[in-house]
């Protein structure tokens, strides 16, 4: 494992995973060893409009938090082959982004998204603790 935005070891997933994989850590280094790599989004039409129409979010705010690299990472356990990164934009406005896996381990497809809620806050909080 080597070191990825925001500290934590890089994390690779599988080409065509199933499930997004994420390592098993000691409790006290749980969320810093979340962090993932992240060197492009693949876009689609479909979610684009889908974050622009339905959450106001723009494709440049989702690229803005990935080029800030500090970002948080969760597996939700009702959908274990995305993964939501929560982080802000240049603005200060927090977003969460579902992202799905492509066949190159670092280039993921966001999928859809909103602002960040309070929960989603505080996990980004404490994992910048």
């Amino acid at each position: 494992m080597s070191t990825g935005a925001g500290g934590g070891p890089t994390i690779e997933v599988a080409s065509t995973p199933s499930r997004c994989e994420v390592p098993q850590c000691p409790p006290t280094q749980r969320l810093r060893c979340r962090a993932m790599e992240i060197a492009a989004f693949e876009w689609r039409r479909a979610n684009i409009a889908k974050l622009a129409d339905g959450h106001g979010i723009a494709s440049w705010e989702v690229e803005e938090l990935r080029e800030l690299g500090t970002w948080a990472v969760r597996v939700h356990p009702d959908y274990p082959d995305q993964v939501r990164i929560t982080g802000p934009t240049r603005t200060g406005r927090f977003l969460t982004i579902v992202l799905e896996p492509t066949e190159h381990p670092a280039i993921w497809r966001p999928v859809t998204g909103w602002p960040s809620t309070r929960a989603e806050l505080a996990y980004y909080r404490q994992a910048y603790a």
